[in-house]
């Protein structure tokens, strides 16, 4: 309870910290308080957007003042050339303590066991997208397909999850 009271203070602290909201959700999931747990992960999900837009934002600010050096690079005031605009912003994972597939990850599951199979169809989907070697996501996807009775794809996830090794599918279901 004094975890989980400390999460809850740094939250109250600062409501934008993804590790303590992402530690929060973890507990509201043990107390099986799913619906708590996806809020958070929402949450989530929703800074890293608004970030990536302001980002996104002040980067356009700043594209439109760098010069161009005649072939399509653009020299930063050091001097410092960049082929690639992206390359200014950085939105990658590797900025997060936490990273993006985790969160998609995590909030699948919790859709799943509670039963919202499209919702964790989504999720894990967009987990696959960013991590496609995780196993386990394949085959709760499977699952989701399966319970939706699209066993074509169901089967296709769940020997993906196997080329992939996964083994255990016994304690995932308990």
């Amino acid at each position: 309870a004094s975890a989980a009271a400390t999460i809850r203070e740094v939250i109250k602290l600062n409501p934008k910290n993804e590790s303590a909201l992402f530690h929060e959700a973890f507990c509201h999931r043990l107390d099986g308080r799913y619906r708590v747990a996806i809020d958070n992960l929402t949450k989530i999900l929703s800074l890293r957007e608004n970030m990536k837009t302001k980002k996104k934002s002040e980067g356009e600010i700043l594209f439109n003042i760098l010069s161009d050096d005649g072939n399509n690079h653009i020299i930063n005031a050091p001097g410092r050339l960049l082929n690639d605009f992206e390359s200014t912003i950085q939105l990658e994972d590797e900025v997060y303590s936490i990273p993006t597939y985790v969160i998609y990850e995590t909030r699948g599951i919790l859709f799943h066991q509670g039963k919202a199979f499209k919702l964790a169809l989504s999720d894990l989907g967009r987990a696959i997208l960013l991590n496609p070697e995780n196993s386990t996501t394949y085959f709760l996807r499977a699952d989701c397909y399966s319970k939706l009775g699209n066993y074509e794809k169901a089967v296709e996830n769940l020997l993906t999850a196997e080329d992939k090794d996964f083994e255990d599918m016994f304690s995932l279901l308990n």
